[in-house]
């Protein structure tokens, strides 16, 4: 998938990339979620909390 433009793989879990890595995922509570592994999504991003974000499916 893309997240503004750039690819992040959809995984089940943290586990599945490497660290540093970004990634999508379902988590615990059923919302989708972007995150880095061991690291900071919204530093990586540029993003602020609340801001929109324009996700690709293929």
């Amino acid at each position: 998938m893309e997240v503004n433009g750039r690819k992040v793989s959809f995984v089940q879990t943290y586990g599945f990339v490497r660290q540093g890595d970004a990634l999508a995922l379902i988590g615990s509570h059923g919302f989708l979620e972007l995150a880095v592994n061991k690291g900071n999504a919204a530093l990586q991003f540029g993003l602020r909390n609340g801001e929109p974000l324009a996700i690709k499916v293929p």
